[in-house]
């Protein structure tokens, strides 16, 4: 039985919404430091997220031509 790859533009989404939510979450820290402990759990959590991401480039689930999983996890995730 063989594994079809994830989708690339799935995957190409779902790195951008975590990248989009870290750059957000320490944007809001500057209005208030009220903030920063709800923002370092929204980080954390989102970095748990692109690991997950980058293990499957690992496992070359993205794209079906080694170069461009090699190159789409280590340029956006690693």
């Amino acid at each position: 039985m063989s594994i079809e790859p994830r989708h690339t533009r799935a995957w190409l989404s779902d790195a951008a919404i975590d990248w989009t939510l870290i750059a957000s979450s320490i944007a809001v820290c500057y209005w208030s430091a009220w903030l920063i402990p709800i923002a370092l759990i929204i980080v954390g959590n989102r970095q748990h997220a692109l690991s997950i991401l980058g293990h499957d480039g690992a496992h070359r689930l993205i794209a079906r031509r080694k170069w461009i999983n090699d190159l789409l996890t280590n340029l956006i995730v690693f």
